[in-house]
């Protein structure tokens, strides 16, 4: 049975998996007005009374957010409940002190998206570490139509040299960042073959930020952020190279993405997951989130077309190594299963 907080666009695809059931189906406004009126654990009841006879042996939850969901649920069916925490420090507290608390008192074991993941519950939760197992977040195989010819939103020549990024545009994933090193290698480095392309949805006021920035440092020829792309992989192909700029970032599906496609990576020093993905590599890593130190890191792969080769070849055996759904859901299935009957005392094995 899978149980949906609130409704949203990927609710088709959790459908085709099983039989779904949303709490708060947004689209209708009557929930709303509902929801607006009585206690979360009055309308949850509500809601789940005619789920009450399917017996439930244990309770996954996919993010570290839905504490209060969690609670209710953990005292109607009362078995374990394992929270599988895709989260760092700073997407943590937005979720709020109670969720927070709550999580923890409820949750009986953690699965962490990265040995960084793991770190932050231990030293700033204080979470045993025999309570949390370390499973590295996989992808699914790339379609073959998303090698379909696209509209690019700048002209390339063969000559360019195309720098990608991805992300939603905030602070966390660090698109300032992106966009002053783009700064950095045309204006001051003279690199005029550089090009830029990041993809994704801007966060409250970011649009207007970046415009500015791009206009004001004439990089209209260099930089784009075209926005959300149902199938951003036509463009990711074009890429030399993925800058993944971002600040925090636990173990980001982009930086995979990107390496299958056998496209180098480089990232910052203490961002979280890309350290242990890039193997703390002083190639493909920058020091200090500073956009000079990652400038210069990607002009060393801008003059050496055998370098980008051999990187991208490196991450992409990883990638198809480790990091493949069909492999890494298996470990998945069979570790929650194990988890839901285990002595909780048990030290996890980490994969």
């Amino acid at each position: 049975m899978i149980l949906i907080d609130k409704g949203g666009d990927l609710e088709g695809s959790f459908r085709e998996l099983g039989p779904t059931y949303v709490i708060r189906p947004l689209s209708h406004r009557l929930y709303q007005k509902i929801w607006s009126r009585i206690s979360y654990g009055s309308y949850l009841n509500c809601r789940l009374q005619h789920l009450m006879e399917i017996p439930v042996g244990l309770i996954y939850l996919n993010t570290f957010s839905n504490g209060r969901l969690a609670d209710q649920l953990k005292k109607k069916f009362k078995c374990r409940l394992i929270t599988h925490t895709h989260e760092l420090e700073s997407v943590i507290q937005t979720a709020g002190r109670k969720n927070i608390q709550l999580l923890h008192r409820i949750t009986d074991h953690y699965i962490a998206a990265s040995a960084a993941v793991k770190k932050n519950l231990i030293i700033n939760h204080r979470i045993p570490e025999n309570k949390i197992t370390v499973h590295f977040e996989a992808i699914e195989p790339v379609s073959a139509g998303s090698d379909k010819p696209v509209n690019f939103p700048i002209d390339l020549k063969d000559s360019d040299f195309v720098v990608g990024g991805a992300g939603f545009v905030d602070y966390r994933k660090g698109f300032d960042l992106f966009l002053e090193t783009a700064r950095i290698l045309v204006q001051e480095e003279n690199c005029t073959h550089a090009r830029f392309i990041w993809i994704g949805g801007f966060g409250r006021n970011k649009q207007k930020i970046v415009d500015g920035f791009i206009e004001r440092h004439g990089l209209q020829n260099h930089v784009k952020f075209p926005g959300e792309m149902a199938d951003p992989f036509p463009v990711y192909r074009r890429f030399n190279l993925f800058f993944l700029s971002s600040r925090e970032d636990p173990y980001p599906l982009v930086m995979l993405e990107n390496a299958y496609l056998g496209i180098p990576v480089i990232g910052f020093k203490g961002s979280g997951g890309a350290d242990e993905f890039l193997d703390h590599d002083e190639e493909l890593l920058a020091d200090s989130f500073k956009a000079r130190e990652a400038a210069r890191k990607i002009m060393v792969f801008m003059k050496n077309k055998s370098l980008v080769t051999a990187a991208g070849r490196r991450l992409r055996e990883k990638v198809r190594e480790k990091h493949m759904i069909d492999r890494c859901g298996r470990l998945y299935y069979n570790r929650i299963i194990q988890l839901a009957g285990e002595d909780p005392g048990m030290q996890p094995d980490e994969v």
